[in-house]
């Protein structure tokens, strides 16, 4: 690789520098400086991100640099994405599906339903054909987990009933794009045989579950035990990584997307005794990995396409923030909660997510939509992305206020059953039959000196 300064030879690297690190190297400085800035103006980091990879991608930069390479970008956009899902998938819970069962299956069965036929109506309506209309409406349904989790626990919210209601809802969507993404190809494919292709598409999804069923019980716990037993904190990150590039890599081979592979291996450790060492492990590099990931969709848009379609950008971003917003309102209080906790949850699930762009990305390999069409999704995705921060924060401004004047005024709008439901619904688990219980975190030496004493005091 060769960089230039007009016909002067700056830097000749030839091949001792891969172009990927000289990528990853500009994407991190170039974050470092926009998000200081950002810091300094008190505005999200997400939108610093965006901005960094717009300026990269269209200032010349990266072509200057010899990385212009579209599929390099797309490469790195991958990576980031593969990344980030399974530490999305680690976060992934049965037990908490099964907790949050009402918000999940009835507030995420109304919102992805409502929204999936509202904008596939739409799409007929502006005559994209049914199955692109279909594609539409799923990565409309679907919302980003990670920018509203991260939310919610920079917010310290992560175990309020808004919180709570936010992740059953988002449990449902990540269902949801296991399933439809295996049925994906078989619905775009315009061969006649429809029905045997999503047939052959559903047995191949159920092939790849019970391979990981089968894992997660008879092959992976085993191997935990044994990297565990080791005391090699080296070899079990190894491992779990290990996992994750292979499980990403089958889901890629039956013609699956790498990223739900990796979300696929994040689900299946999750449901492991090791899940907790794991997300220990991983969640310091889970901010990295969605720097990368929201910078690298800043790299995939094309600047020009979006000026020249600035008002359609907006327009439709709007349109999704409103109306999505309102659906999830809906959702949420038939779900059981309050009106103002309702907004927060609105607010935190209106934008499109890191699984829209998974399902675009694969979009892009079958070649549904032409670039225009691509941009303005891929645009407006990044723009309600942003948004997302900005809109809990008022939301939770609002909800306190309205908290607050209930007090002052004396007033109990409520009712117990709401009440206790939320109460309820805000905590992921509770012991029967204990109280006044010291609980110990880790029983090593000093874990077991700590037990000794409290014995001696007698508490329990």
């Amino acid at each position: 690789m060769i960089i230039k300064l007009g016909n002067i030879d700056v830097l000749a690297v030839g091949g001792a520098v891969p172009p990927i690190f000289v990528l990853l190297t500009l994407v991190l400085s170039s974050v470092v400086v926009v998000s200081l800035l950002c810091s300094q103006l008190k505005q999200s980091l997400l939108v610093g991100y965006f901005v960094c990879g717009l300026i990269l991608s269209n200032s010349g930069i990266l072509s200057w640099a010899g990385v212009g390479d579209e599929e390099l970008i797309h490469n790195l956009s991958e990576i980031g994405i593969v990344l980030l899902l399974f530490t999305l998938g680690i976060e992934f819970s049965v037990k908490e599906l099964k907790a949050l069962r009402k918000p999940a299956l009835l507030g995420g069965g109304i919102q992805v339903g409502l929204c999936i036929v509202i904008a596939m109506g739409v799409g007929m309506v502006f005559d994209l054909g049914w199955q692109p209309s279909l594609l539409i409406g799923f990565m409309v349904s679907l919302s980003s987990t990670a920018v509203s989790l991260k939310t919610f626990q920079d917010l310290g919210l992560p175990e309020s009933p808004q919180g709570r209601v936010t992740l059953g809802i988002a449990l449902f969507q990540d269902l949801m794009t296991i399933l439809f993404m295996v049925l994906l190809p078989a619905i775009i494919s315009d061969s006649g045989n429809s029905g045997g292709g999503l047939i052959y598409a559903l047995l191949k999804g159920l092939g790849f579950t019970a391979f990981l069923v089968v894992i997660s019980r008879y092959g992976l716990p085993q191997m935990l035990d044994a990297v565990a037993k080791s005391r090699s904190r080296e070899l079990f990150t190894v491992t779990v990584i290990g996992l994750c590039a292979a499980v990403a890599l089958l889901s890629g081979v039956l013609g699956l997307s790498p990223a739900l592979g990796a979300f696929a291996a994040g689900v299946v450790v999750s449901e492991s005794i090791y899940s907790h060492r794991v997300l220990s492990d991983v969640l310091p590099f889970k901010d990295l990995f969605l720097t990368i990931f929201f910078v690298s969709i800043g790299l995939l848009i094309d600047l020009n396409v979006v000026i020249d379609e600035w008002v359609l950008v907006l327009l439709i971003t709007f349109v999704l923030v409103v109306v999505k917003g309102g659906i999830v309102y809906m959702a949420a209080r038939l779900s059981g909660l309050q009106s103002s906790r309702s907004l927060v949850v609105a607010g935190a699930l209106c934008s499109m997510g890191e699984f829209s762009i998974v399902v675009l990305n694969r979009s892009m390999d079958l070649k549904v939509f032409d670039t225009r069409i691509e941009q303005l999704i891929l645009a407006s995705t990044a723009l309600s992305m942003a948004l997302v921060p900005s809109l809990m924060k008022r939301g939770v401004k609002y909800c306190r206020r309205r908290s607050d004047r209930s007090i002052h005024n004396g007033k109990k709008r409520r009712s117990k059953i709401e009440s206790k439901w939320e109460h309820e619904i805000g905590m992921s688990g509770k012991i029967e039959g204990l109280h006044d219980h010291v609980i110990i975190c880790g029983y090593g030496p000093v874990g077991q000196n700590l037990h000794k004493s409290l014995q001696s005091l007698q508490i329990p």
